[in-house]
C-alpha cells in the first residue's frame, strides 16, 4: 500500500498543487511598469547614442547648406554690405574648396537690374564652416529686391539661398 501511495504522490496522477507568488498583483504591476520604463530609457539612449555617432543632426544633408547666409544687409544709397555663414553638416568631413557668387536683383530707373561680384565668385575653403564678408557697390537710384547666393563646387551648385529685402 505504501509503494501504491508514493507512486501516485510522484507520478502524474498525483494531486494538484498551486505555487502563488507572495508578491500582491499591484506591486507586480508596478514593478513591471518601471522595469519597462527603464528598458525604453535604455533604447532611446542608445538610438541617441547611435546617431552621434553616426554624425546625423536633425535636419543636416550630406551637402553643404548655408545657415542664415545674409545677417541683414547695411544699405546705404550706394553701398551694400553683406555676410555669408556657409556650413558642411557632419562631423570628420573633407576640406570643401569651392567658390560664392552673390547676385543682386532690382530695379534701375524703372527697369530690371541684375548685378554679381566684381570678381565673379568669391573662393571658398572650409572644413566646418566659414563666414564670408563683402561689400558691393551700387549705382544710384537703383533698388535692390533681393540677394542671392550660391556655393558651387566646381561646376556643381551645393547650396543656393536667397534674401528678399
Amino acid at each position: 500500500m505504501r509503494f501504491r501511495l508514493l507512486r501516485r504522490r510522484l507520478t502524474i496522477s498525483a494531486p494538484r498543487m498551486a505555487v502563488r507568488s507572495a508578491l500582491p498583483w499591484p506591486f507586480r504591476w508596478a514593478l513591471l511598469a518601471i522595469v519597462l520604463g527603464f528598458c525604453s530609457a535604455i533604447g532611446l539612449w542608445a538610438f541617441e547614442f547611435g546617431k552621434d555617432i553616426a554624425g546625423l543632426e536633425k535636419g543636416s544633408k550630406d551637402e553643404l547648406m548655408p545657415l542664415d547666409p545674409f545677417s541683414r544687409p547695411a544699405i546705404s544709397p550706394t553701398t551694400l554690405k553683406w555676410q555669408a555663414l556657409v556650413m558642411q553638416a557632419g562631423r570628420n568631413t573633407q576640406e570643401f574648396a569651392g567658390r560664392l557668387e552673390i547676385t543682386l536683383v532690382g530695379t534701375a530707373n524703372g527697369k530690371t537690374w541684375t548685378a554679381s561680384l566684381p570678381d565673379g565668385s568669391m573662393p571658398v575653403k572650409l572644413k566646418q564652416y566659414g563666414r564670408l564678408e563683402g561689400e558691393f557697390q551700387i549705382p544710384p537710384q537703383t533698388v535692390v529686391k533681393s540677394v542671392s547666393a550660391r556655393v558651387l563646387e566646381g561646376t556643381t551648385v551645393r547650396a543656393t539661398q536667397t534674401l528678399k529685402l
